[in-house]
Order: structure tokens, then sequence, then C-alpha cells
């Protein structure tokens, strides 16, 4: 069976969550799959903290912050346990847009980890590769490949090479690349990162639509404008297919067909894109949010006539 969320609220009264779901039937068909690995996922992590997992994936930051924090005051977490908390308020922080809260949780996740005896590698690794996000996400490439480059190290010694934490960490290398046009070695990250992908996860997961968005970035960078709009068109069905309607990532994804369709003179396209963008990411985040911010530029250089922007960091 499938279920959608309709809340998630904490009663400190009865020390319990209490979730509200209906049935349905949307999904049904990649349900059985997606569970299959949700079950696997399970086994490698802490149970404690899946809810505040999937909160976050859904799009649910305010809800996942207080969800973490609840589990931090109220219950009696290990040292491991800690490190994780931290690690999600900053990737929580990270996707409210507040960087320098991001930036404290996961240094601190990061020295957790890193003093923990034996020394948890992987994790550090993951945490490592959050930090760089935000470092990008701040125009600070320099910080983020070190980061980056330092978590695929710890991933060399402690995970498969073929783990989907590594396909994400090349995936941010590759957009480091594409900062720096250097278009080739990005698309071999963003291959090699799809490559895994599809041979880790279940079809319906909807971070199969990573490495075909920032494929169509480089598409887009490299004048292949036909090439980008394909890869754009096959991440943004696969996003609506996993994702909540309000999810940011959706709203990126139909910024970037925006993009492109102004580049193959598709105006009034362009701006239903981009309408539909800004409704989206209206929903989830704040004025102040990087995503909001590029999606006004956008809607500026538009009425100019002039290149847009693309956005993608994951």
């Amino acid at each position: 069976a499938s279920f959608q969320i309709d809340s998630c609220q904490f009663s400190p009264d009865e020390d319990l969550w209490h979730v509200k779901l209906h049935a349905t039937d949307q999904g049904a068909d990649i349900a059985a799959e997606y569970m299959a690995y949700q079950k696997k996922k399970t086994l490698e992590s802490n149970i404690v903290l899946m809810l505040g997992n999937l909160l976050l994936e859904m799009g649910e930051y305010s809800k996942a912050e207080s969800y973490f924090d609840t589990i931090l005051n109220s219950e009696n977490p290990n040292d491991e346990e800690v490190a994780c908390i931290y690690f999600n308020f900053g990737r929580t922080h990270r996707l409210k847009g507040d960087f320098n809260r991001a930036t404290n949780c996961y240094q601190r996740a990061l020295k957790l980890h890193m003093d923990a005896r034996p020394k948890r590698l992987a994790s550090a690794g993951k945490t490592l590769n959050g930090l760089g996000v935000v470092y990008s996400e701040q125009g600070r490439q320099m910080q983020a490949e070190e980061c980056f480059q330092r978590a695929m190290k710890l991933y060399d010694i402690s995970i498969p090479k073929k783990h989907v934490d590594v396909a994400g960490t090349l995936i941010n290398l590759g957009t480091i690349d594409c900062d720096r046009q250097d278009y080739d070695r990005a698309l071999t990250k963003f291959l090699r990162a799809k490559k895994i992908y599809d041979s880790s996860l279940p079809p319906g997961h909807p971070n199969h639509a990573i490495p075909r968005v920032n494929l169509g970035n480089v598409y887009l960078a490299t004048g292949d404008y036909l090439k980008a709009c394909e890869e754009y068109e096959s991440a943004l069905k696969s996003q609506e297919a996993s994702l909540p309607s309000d999810h940011p990532d959706i709203a990126r994804t139909l910024h970037n067909l925006a993009v492109v369709q102004t580049h193959l003179g598709n105006i009034e396209l362009a701006k239903q894109y981009l309408q539909r963008a800004e409704e989206t990411a209206g929903h989830t985040l704040s004025s102040k949010h990087p995503v909001m911010s590029l999606l006004h530029k956008t809607k500026a250089v538009m009425a100019e006539e002039v290149e847009g922007y693309v956005y993608s960091r994951h």
C-alpha cells in the first residue's frame, strides 16, 4: 500500500509524535521496489532518525528541524546519534538557506565522527560533502572542492566504489568543473554518477533526477539546447513522480527548463516554466533563499532577453 503524509506534530503531554496519513494509489506501481530499497537502507540506518530524514526528503524542513531537536533534547542519544543529529541539522539549515548555522552544525558533526574511536570515516565523508555544498552555495568554490576531495579520500577507504554517497560527491565535484567551464571533466563525473545511481537505486527513486539535471546543465552551457531540454524534462518527470509537488528540487528543474526554452526562442513557454518555479519554491522557501533570488534574477534577465542562469547543487 502507498500512503501520503498529511501532517506530523509532536505532543509534549503524551511524549509522542502524531503522524496523519491517507491511502493513495499514486506511485503504487513503484512502491514495491522503492520499499525494498528503503528496507535495505533501514538496516544500514538509525531507525530513530529515519522519520526526520524522510521529512527532509519531502521538503518539510521546519518539521524535520523540530523532530531532530526533540530527539536531541528528550531522548538520551549516544555519541554517534548526536553526530548524526547535528549532520541533519546542517542539512536542514542549508536547505533553508541559513548557511552559518549549517556550517556550525556540519563542523560539530565532523568533529564527533573524527574524534570517535574508531573513527567513523564514512559518516565523516558524508559530513564533509554536506559542508562542501554549503561552501559551494556561498560561492566559496575552493573550500567546497577541498571538502569534496577529502570526502572522496575517506570514501575510498570506507565504502564501496559504487556507493550512492560516492555518486553524490562526484556530482558536486562535477558542478565545480562546470563552474570552471571544464565541461568534459564534468560530463565524465556526471555519467559515472548516473551509472552508480542506475545500478544502486530503485527505478522510482528521486535521486535519478540528479545526474540528469547536471547533464542538462553541461549541454546548456555548451549550447546543445535540445539535449539539455531532454535531460531536464526527464528529470522533471522523475521528480514529479516521486517528490511532493512543492519540493524545491522541482522548482530548480522548472527554472532550468525556463532558461533552456529561452535559448530555444520559446519565450512564452519559458515564462510559464518560470512562473511554475516561483509558485513551487514559494511554498517551502523563504524570500531570502538563494533559489528565490535566482528565480527573481532570471525573471529580470528574461525580461531583457539575455542569457539566464542555471542552479543545481546536491
